[in-house]
């Protein structure tokens, strides 16, 4: 893994995409041994390793490479999320959490497996096509960086499927609108999304997002089927929850009023 990030990365930010917490946590420890894959030692902020009390992230920290997942607390991620943003971090190593309403400045980005463990009664199962998008979808984003590279790392017998679904890729379309009852909840269960703000902040930082903006049809079509006309009101960069769409969405989970469980 260190090889493949010093090879392909340019000394620019990292995520390397893998599929359970411990695995994240276990790889960015390993990492922290290897040369030039954090940052060099004259960069090396020590202050963002005093910001959190977990042991394991502060010494990652120290070697700018840090791990990220739902299990974490809210506060230590927003920390890792922040810290890579302003380039304190130069490699996290996340599971898919970070591959969905956060928009970072990534540069490279490594998926580490395309199967995933579901559980003793599935076994391991392929990651569906859009999780694998999303994930590298993450490199190279407008306005971060003008390219950006993604590996796929996986076994012999998903090499076919997974070039099918590299040589198949055309416009990118989001998906979002029919899951958005699924994933918001989602994101509320692993306190990714806390409040409205945060619901609101997250929807507008996804491709459906953009795109809804960009086309008026597409727009149209999320509102109809929304079942409410003025469910919602577009301006400018801004949206704005008409008829309780995150109310409708999220609160099947967590009531976010009054931030008490229903």
């Amino acid at each position: 893994m260190a090889g493949l990030i010093q090879k392909y990365s340019k000394g620019k930010p990292t995520i390397v995409f893998c599929h359970s917490k411990m695995e994240t946590e276990r790889l960015a420890e390993l990492l922290t041994h290897a040369p030039r894959v954090g940052l060099s030692h004259g960069r090396f902020d020590h202050s963002l390793a005093t910001k959190t009390q977990k042991p394991s992230l502060q010494r990652v920290l120290l070697k700018g490479i840090s791990y990220h997942h739902a299990g974490m607390d809210a506060e230590d991620r927003r920390l890792i999320e922040t810290g890579f943003g302003q380039g304190k971090i130069r490699v996290i190593c996340a599971t898919s959490t970070l591959a969905m309403g956060v928009n970072l400045p990534v540069h490279l980005v490594i998926v580490k497996g395309t199967r995933a463990w579901r559980g003793s009664g599935s076994g391991y199962q392929d990651l569906d096509a859009a999780s694998l998008l999303q994930m590298i979808g993450r490199a190279g984003r407008p306005g971060f960086d003008t390219s950006g590279t993604a590996l796929l790392m996986t076994d012999t017998n998903s090499k076919s499927r997974i070039e099918r679904l590299i040589l198949g890729l055309g416009r990118a379309e989001s998906q979002l609108e029919h899951r958005l009852a699924e994933v918001l909840n989602t994101e509320i269960s692993q306190y990714v999304i806390s409040n409205r703000k945060t619901a609101i902040d997250w929807i507008k930082d996804t491709l459906y997002f953009f795109q809804i903006l960009k086309n008026k049809l597409r727009l149209r079509s999320a509102v109809e089927k929304s079942g409410t006309p003025r469910l919602l009101n577009v301006r400018g960069n801004a949206l704005r929850p008409r008829g309780s769409i995150f109310y409708r969405h999220c609160m099947r989970r967590r009531n976010l009023h009054k931030k008490t469980y229903t």
